[in-house]
């Protein structure tokens, strides 16, 4: 029997656009709405840099978009790959948790035949009904937690990008999409890593997006 095209029909059957996966627990909002609504709107104004330190308490996501045809094989990628991948919303409207995907993010990178084609900073001229978003967990979510805790990370003292490193951990493949594990680094004293853990640690809320650079 084919595969569906889209996942969509059967995630909005049972819960709608918001996903629930093992790892949705990690990402706790505590700000109100308009936190995230006032990065939103500057994005759409122009704001052009990395969103780390912004939005304290807001959930931040990363965006991914593909062909409809691709969309049931890349939700399968990030079901398998639940960490680096942790699945938020899916949205094939442009739409999602409050935001406007096409134009919310400071930056887009659009890929064209498997290489960056050019970056822009919006995408409403380019979204087709032929398009399906995913929102990915960003670990930004949990940097308001840190700098509560007395232990602001390096880059948003520096209001710079966090550094990322690619490994060479496979990710489990789904069709097209496997690639290597990609990582964010963030320094701490020997002495402090237990305080990072315990204000990193999972906790139960829904969700309220602010997309990360």
């Amino acid at each position: 029997m084919p595969l569906p095209p889209t996942p969509l029909p059967a995630f909005r059957k049972t819960i709608g656009q918001v996903l629930r996966t093992g790892l949705n627990s990690s990402f706790e909002a505590t700000a109100p709405p308009a936190a995230a609504r006032a990065v939103r709107l500057d994005c759409r104004g122009g704001f052009d840099a990395p969103t780390a330190g912004l939005a304290p308490g807001a959930v931040q996501a990363n965006l991914v978009v593909v062909p409809r045809a691709a969309a049931f094989d890349f939700a399968r990628f990030c079901l398998l790959n639940p960490r680096p991948c942790p699945l938020l919303a899916v949205s094939d409207d442009g739409f999602a948790l409050g935001g406007d995907l096409r134009t919310d993010l400071p930056r887009y990178l659009v890929w064209r035949d498997g290489a960056v084609a050019e970056e822009r900073s919006d995408v409403a001229d380019l979204w087709t009904d032929d398009m399906v978003g995913f929102l990915l967990g960003c670990s930004f979510s949990w940097e308001g937690r840190l700098e509560a805790a007395g232990l602001t990370p390096r880059h948003v003292e520096q209001q710079r990008n966090v550094p990322m490193y690619r490994t060479a951990v496979p990710n489990a493949r789904a069709g097209p999409f496997g690639g290597s594990l990609v990582v964010s680094m963030r320094p701490y004293a020997e002495r402090d890593v237990a305080a990072v853990a315990a204000a990193t640690a999972p906790r139960r809320s829904r969700p309220r997006a602010c997309r990360s650079r």
